[in-house]
C-alpha cells in the first residue's frame, strides 16, 4: 500500500549494521490493478495504489487523515 500521501510509490527504510537508508522505489501499479479488477477486489484498494490515498482512513489518527472536501 502507498503511504496515504498522494503518491503511487511505495517506501520503505533499510537498516544494516546501524546504518539506515530510506527508498522509494517505482513501479508498474497497472498490473496489480488490473488483476485486483479481475479478480473483483475493487472495494477501493485497487484505486488506492493509482491515487496513493486510502479507501477508508478509519484507523488513522485524526491529524493524518485527508481533510473531507464536500464540494
Amino acid at each position: 500500500m502507498p503511504p496515504n500521501d498522494g503518491f503511487p510509490d511505495m517506501r520503505f527504510i533499510l537498516l544494516e549494521q546501524g546504518d539506515f537508508t530510506f527508498h522509494k522505489p517505482s513501479y508498474d501499479f497497472s498490473a496489480p490493478v488490473l488483476d485486483m479488477q479481475t479478480a473483483s477486489l475493487t472495494q477501493g484498494y485497487n484505486k488506492s495504489l493509482v491515487s496513493g490515498y486510502w479507501p477508508s482512513e478509519d484507523i488513522l489518527p485524526e491529524e493524518l487523515r485527508r481533510p473531507f472536501d464536500s464540494g
